[in-house]
């Protein structure tokens, strides 16, 4: 029997081993970059798509200096006919809005761009949401003058610590601890070599004399929405309709117009919380305007609760300067590239089932008839063009945006009246190209689209204008509260469990200082609760392998018999008061339980940065992640370590070693003996099946390990605890009574032949 399990075990490796060899011969990994997988060897845990988009953005001019507003901005120009279908051409901008220091009365920094008017990033500010891959030093965000010899600042990202040292507006940026900086890769390359908290000596050119600023390095920040590379900006606007003339499926923008792609005009007055640019079609008598404004925390002020302003405002302004009516109707793409985790690439799917949830989906939801109707579209089913009832069409829309694991960038139209439907259509969109591994489908830039409804514009008429907020944060439950995203978070079948137990985690949390002891204390709390549960299946285990000699000797004595063998064995399991099945009841009691607060664990924000032991240990910094003990990535085979699709991804993880580890010493001391060779068999199995779980979910966060470790230790020290008992020792009484009382069941037979025999 051995040696059959063996060869069957042996046979599945191999044949599980041939078909990824063979997946990996037939289809061989492309070299182009996936988005999401790293892609410069050597510097582990960078955010490829965060960095690289920094690196891509061109050199603008313009913008917001450090700390002051905008300056030598064109003055607004009248209105001059062009030939049909062209615009004025404009020279780019960028615009920084809000800043970079927690301590400021903003939540986030915006990058605005005059390439379609549009959004190119959201940098969150707040100490908590830091970048949990690039752990190099951070100087900054800057713009450079086109054409300047060096690296000529035209703005700074007010609260980044290059502003904080004092960088003005027209510094050059000549050398970084005393090596020259001829370009902006050279200095970035520099600063991958550096560690946050570190102090450098930057040295600029101000009114032709070399300057010396001490920048401290800080940590980069999560760019919960970032325009990823060949994917589209955030907020881009055209016109989808325009009197006859509409836009037709798949098509992008009306002939002959470049709203998204050309760079719209900066309207002077911009600050550091507003914006506006301006789009003139000639050829149709029609302005473009967009206005953003950021919200800060004066807004807040008068509101209850203390909420925090996690929002971009957004008006889209239509206005007929012709000399003809028109009727006009646009198109607003939502955000994309929504920040995500590279180290858990797969969601619990909010509807309690597993599968077909994505890294990042869109979340939709209507108001009909008075009810609200929250819907999430998976990416998977995005990228396969096999979501049902599109465009969703002629029902109130309350927000529409794109959803991930930790953060949401959700847009919520503005309107008084929640049962107007003052949109034609919105649904799902691709923001950028569909990867072509299927394995990599879960990574796809998901973004949303909403067409406004039709409306006639006279001349010297109001403007269309239309209204919304940007919600872009992080997905805490508190904050989605204020925004009416509270669905965001959804605990699956059992939120009765996970939500009492997130708030004794964050209670734990309170008084120790570390999720870490605060995870082990919500176990012990947990598995103190129901230790009634488990101290009865215990003992019922201890029963059970307490009677296996006894057992053992009926199977032998009615091995041909199985009928009166099944018999003899109730018989036994009724005398000695055990029922088979005791072990079931307190696990399905405990299984409602297990997966609340296994979801509570995997979908707490407060998880994400937390440290196991502190912040200066080098290993498990993040309860939210695998704990990622060293790198293995390039020992041993792709398939194996793939970021996307590995199996055990492209880190050595420890926890999830000690916790199968655990899982076999639990099997050793509960399971009892085998009695025959199918026990055997399936204890073999059952182990087998053990340590393969544990390759599946060798990628299972830190945090999760440690319940699993906590709760093994208490199961553990719950069997050693226990007070033995020896059954020969309750059958005793029972040996002295009379022959005729022992009755004629199946026992008594056994009793009797025993007897014989020793005569």
């Amino acid at each position: 029997m051995d040696r059959r399990l063996n060869r069957f075990m042996v046979a599945a490796l191999l044949v599980l081993l041939l078909q990824m060899l063979l997946a990996q011969w037939l289809a061989p990994p492309r070299p182009e970059r996936v988005p999401g997988k790293p892609q410069r060897a050597g510097q582990a845990g960078q955010d490829a798509a965060g960095k690289q988009q920094r690196k891509e953005r061109p050199q603008q001019a313009d913008g917001q200096a450090a700390g002051v507003p905008v300056g030598e901005v064109q003055a607004e120009q009248p209105l001059v006919e062009q030939p049909a279908g062209r615009a004025r051409k404009h020279p780019p901008r960028t615009v920084y809005l809000g800043s970079a220091d927690p301590a400021s009365p903003y939540r986030m920094a915006v990058v605005l761009t005059s390439r379609g008017g549009a959004v190119e990033r959201i940098d969150l500010n707040g100490s908590k949401y830091r970048d949990q891959q690039n752990f190099s030093g951070y100087l900054g965000d800057w713009t450079s003058v086109p054409g300047s010899k060096g690296l000529k600042l035209a703005a700074v990202l007010p609260g980044t610590p290059l502003a904080r040292a004092g960088a003005r507006r027209g510094d050059v940026i000549t050398a970084l601890a005393g090596q020259a900086v001829s370009s902006r890769e050279v200095l970035e390359g520099m600063l991958a070599r550096l560690s946050p908290q570190q102090e450098v000596d930057l040295t600029v050119q101000r009114g032709g004399k070399p300057t010396t600023l001490r920048p401290t390095l800080g940590r980069w920040p999560v760019s919960v929405v970032r325009e990823e590379p060949g994917s589209q900006a955030s907020l881009l606007t055209t016109l989808a309709q325009v009197d006859d003339r509409s836009l037709a499926p798949g098509e992008l923008e009306l002939a002959d117009l470049r709203l998204r792609s050309d760079h719209w005009e900066l309207l002077p007055g911009a600050t550091q919380d507003e914006a506006a640019f301006r789009y003139v079609v000639p050829a149709w008598g029609l302005e473009v305007v967009k206005r953003y404004r950021l919200a800060s925390a004066q807004d807040a002020a008068g509101s209850a609760g203390g909420e925090q302003p996690y929002h971009l405002l957004l008006r889209v302004e239509i206005r007929n300067v012709g000399k003809r009516p028109r009727r006009v109707a646009y198109r607003l793409d939502g955000p994309a590239g929504l920040a995500y985790e590279p180290w858990n690439l797969s969601k619990i799917n909010p509807h309690g089932v597993f599968g077909s949830a994505g890294v990042r989906d869109v979340v939709v939801a209507f108001r009909t008839n008075g009810r609200f109707r929250h819907t999430l579209v998976p990416c998977l089913s995005i990228v396969a063009d096999e979501v049902d009832g599109l465009p969703w069409s002629n029902d109130p829309l309350v927000y529409l945006g794109v959803d991930s694991q930790y953060f949401a960038a959700v847009l919520i139209p503005q309107t008084n009246d929640p049962e107007a439907v003052l949109y034609t259509e919105a649904q799902p969109i691709l923001a950028g190209p569909r990867p072509e591994k299927r394995a990599h489908h879960m990574l796809a830039n998901t973004s949303c689209r909403l067409t406004s409804r039709l409306v006639e514009l006279r001349p010297q008429d109001p403007p269309l204008t239309d209204e919304y907020a940007l919600f872009a944060g992080p997905k805490s439950p508190p904050v989605l509260a204020q925004y009416g995203l509270d669905e965001l978070i959804c605990y699956g079948w059992y939120p009765m469990f996970a939500k009492p137990l997130v708030v004794v985690l964050h209670f734990f949390y309170s008084l120790v200082g570390n999720y870490g002891l605060a995870i082990m204390m919500l176990t012990v709390l947990v598995r103190s609760c129901l230790f009634p549960l488990s101290r009865k299946q215990a003992l019922n285990a201890q029963k059970m392998q307490e009677l296996q000699p006894e057992m053992k000797r009926l199977a032998e004595l009615y091995k041909d018999d199985p009928l009166a063998r099944s018999k003899a064995t109730q018989e036994l399991w009724r005398k000695h008061k055990v029922n088979p099945f005791g072990g079931c009841l307190p696990v399905l009691i405990q299984l409602p339980i297990f997966i609340g607060l296994y979801r509570a664990l995997s979908l707490d924000i407060e998880l994400r940065g937390a440290p196991l032991i502190s912040e200066g240990f080098p290993w498990c910094k993040n309860l939210a992640a695998p704990d990622m003990l060293f790198r293995w990535q390039g020992i041993l085979p792709e398939f194996l370590t793939d970021p996307v699709s590995g199996w055990l991804g492209p880190t050595f993880n420890l926890l999830p070693c000690v916790t199968i580890a655990l899982f076999l010493w639990q099997q050793k001391m509960f399971m009892p003996p085998p009695t025959d060779e199918q026990s055997a068999m399936q204890a073999k199995v059952m182990r087998f099946m053990t340590v393969f779980m544990g390759i599946l979910f060798f990628k299972v966060p830190a945090g999760l390990c440690t319940y699993f470790i906590a709760s093994s230790l208490w199961s553990i020290a719950e069997r050693k605890l226990l007070p033995k008992k020896s059954p020969a020792s309750e059958a005793a009484p029972a040996a002295t009574k009379a022959p005729a009382a022992e009755g004629n069941g199946a026992l008594a037979r056994l009793r009797k032949a025993r007897h014989r025999g020793r005569k």
